[in-house]
């Protein structure tokens, strides 16, 4: 019968240095984190710029979206379009936003909100990474 030891050797200080990241992450990184969505915001309306763009509404609906909770500590951090803009063509609120990222069985997709975040992740990745070794808990 073969045994498998496991030494729990420095268990209670990496414990203790997770618990400290807990507590320095959110602050820390809710600025990185803001910091990439506006890339993400900036690059889905350069997509829609040379790939979708009509009267320019769409474009002027791409926003930045920060929700907090309570003690100012930020909640989810995204990327949205449409609404909040009025087309000039049509004088409706612009609600094409997903026809024009999804496409139609007329009209090609443009995903400029998934193909911006995806150009962004490795920015992301590298923020948050940051972000970590800026708490002084842990090195890469």
């Amino acid at each position: 019968m073969a045994t498998v030891t496991v030494d729990r050797y420095g268990q209670q200080k990496l414990l203790a240095r997770l618990a400290n990241l807990e507590k320095a992450l959110p602050r820390v990184s809710a600025e990185k984190i803001i910091e990439v969505a506006k890339e993400v915001r900036d690059e889905a309306k350069r997509i829609v710029y040379f790939n979708a763009y009509d009267t320019g509404s769409l474009h002027d609906s791409i926003r930045l979206q920060v929700y907090a909770r309570q003690a100012g500590k930020i909640n989810r951090v995204g990327v949205s379009a449409g609404g909040y803009v009025t087309n000039p063509k049509t004088g409706r609120k612009v609600d094409y936003a997903a026809y024009v990222h999804w496409g139609t069985s007329r009209q090609h997709p443009v995903p400029f909100l998934t193909v911006a975040a995806a150009l962004k992740m490795q920015m992301l990745r590298k923020a948050m990474r940051k972000a970590i070794v800026e708490t002084g808990q842990f090195w890469f």
